[in-house]
């Protein structure tokens, strides 16, 4: 098998990825990198092109999500050889089906539901900041709909809670509706939605297809605040929102923005489980992935 420079090579993304670049630097691993977002907290080799990089390293870690740039695809794609495996997060099948007739192993981060729910975490975090830092309110004492109830919604609903918001959450499925009550003062469906959707002051949104139709948003407080946390585009009809004066946000990417460092390390885990997803959970990092194991 083929003998590389280097173990790792980390390539764009954003904070999380220099940080990642920092933590295996400093458990003993190879690092080179190429267009992080910042400069790792310890020095990194790094290399003019994403060719360049990903011949040198056995381990690729990219972004998350993946890259929309077309050429940084097809040169990632062109450079790669049989045996690398490539770490990234919502890889579209138009890359990984020819990765993997290369002989490519590729592992979609997003799959790993540990993973999934430290996001959730983060982005939960992330959404309360970005409603203090977007509105002339307070969220103490504000009324708040979370519309959908999948993990993000779980997550963010507490932490509204806590911070003494009155929370009504919106979802289709009646068994949804009904484990949503036993968190929040109220659970609504999007029937009749219309009707109610201008009783609050913030609009959180987690359903991953259009949901904040014109209508709704005709209907909804002219300073509300409306923050979509739906993978792109979002489930907000957002020039609708623009024409009606409406301040709506499609915030994506919140771990990245707002808690770089703890998502690296869970980035970090992810990837020793991947490598290794029969040693115990339990297991120390070091037996999970040696750096030794250079081969």
């Amino acid at each position: 098998m083929k003998s590389y420079d280097y173990d790792f090579a980390i390539l764009g993304g954003d904070l999380r990825q220099s940080y990642l670049a920092g933590l295996l630097s400093e458990a003993g691993y190879r690092v080179c990198s190429w267009a992080l977002a910042a400069p790792p907290v310890v020095s990194i080799d790094s290399c003019a092109s994403p060719k360049e990089a990903v011949r040198l390293a056995r381990y690729l870690a990219g972004p998350i999500p993946f890259w929309k740039e077309t050429p940084v695809r097809e040169a990632v794609l062109e450079a790669m050889e049989p045996g690398q495996c490539l770490f990234a997060g919502c890889i579209p099948d138009s890359f990984a089906l020819p990765a993997s007739r290369k002989g490519c192993r590729l592992y979609d981060l997003m799959d790993d539901p540990i993973l999934a729910w430290f996001n959730t975490v983060a982005t939960a975090e992330g959404a309360v900041a970005e409603a203090i830092a977007g509105s002339p309110r307070n969220l103490d004492k504000s009324r708040c709909l979370i519309l959908g109830w999948g993990k993000c919604a779980k997550a963010l609903c507490p932490r509204l809670k806590g911070l003494f918001c009155h929370v009504a959450v919106c979802a289709r499925n009646a068994a949804a509706r009904a484990q949503a009550e036993t968190a929040a003062d109220e659970a609504l469906s999007f029937r009749g939605l219309e009707k109610r959707i201008g009783d609050f002051d913030f609009l959180f949104n987690t359903v991953p297809h259009l949901v904040l139709t014109e209508p709704l948003l005709q209907n909804t407080k002219p300073d509300a605040l409306l923050i979509d946390l739906a993978s792109a585009p979002g489930g907000t009809d957002f020039p609708a929102a623009a024409r009606l004066g409406r301040k709506a946000m499609l915030c994506q990417g919140l771990p990245g923005k707002y808690a770089p460092a703890s998502s690296a390390g869970a980035i970090r885990e992810a990837i020793f489980r991947c490598v290794s997803p029969n040693v115990s959970e339990a297991a120390p990092v070091s037996m999970l992935f040696s750096p030794s194991a250079r081969t």
